[in-house]
């Protein structure tokens, strides 16, 4: 049966939905949201879900998720990504299960420890800091988003 793959960030997970909301933790359920545009297009559509959605992912995330499940479509399967924030960044560590997100904001850099699906916010690290004072830049991060938009 052809499947519904869904990639991309809070929006696609559905956080903050009725039924994807962990109040104890102030986060996302352990499950995307039944309510949240994947389950919604696969419902008019009649094709079974896959959502790859994650809370928080950035583009590089995104590309990540589908390389890691690409091997799992087929030619009836349809693929719909949903681009997250330019101003996300993903970094891999060697063993490239975890990774670091961070989100470039007006009061600084916010970033999250992400390894096997379980999420901390971390202090800032001086590295991300230094990075984005002098690397990052609206046309960097327009052109990077290009380059993963194009690889996917």
């Amino acid at each position: 049966m052809a499947k519904l793959y869904t990639f991309g960030c809070s929006y696609t997970y559905g956080h903050g939905l009725e039924d994807c909301f962990n109040e104890k933790a102030n986060g996302p359920g352990p499950d995307p949201s039944k309510f949240a545009w994947p389950n919604q297009l696969g419902n008019r559509t009649g094709l079974v879900v896959e959502n790859h959605g994650e809370c928080g992912a950035g583009n590089t995330t995104v590309l990540s998720k589908i390389m890691e499940t690409h091997t799992s479509f087929s030619a009836d399967d349809t693929v719909v990504i949903l681009w997250s924030f330019q101003s996300r960044y993903c970094y891999f560590t060697k063993d490239q299960h975890r990774y670091v997100t961070t989100q470039v904001t007006p009061s600084g850099v916010k970033s999250w420890s992400r390894k096997k699906g379980v999420v901390n916010q971390t202090e800032t690290d001086a590295r991300f800091n230094e990075y984005h004072a002098y690397f990052s830049s609206a046309f960097n991060d327009r052109v990077r988003t290009l380059l993963i938009a194009n690889t996917a």
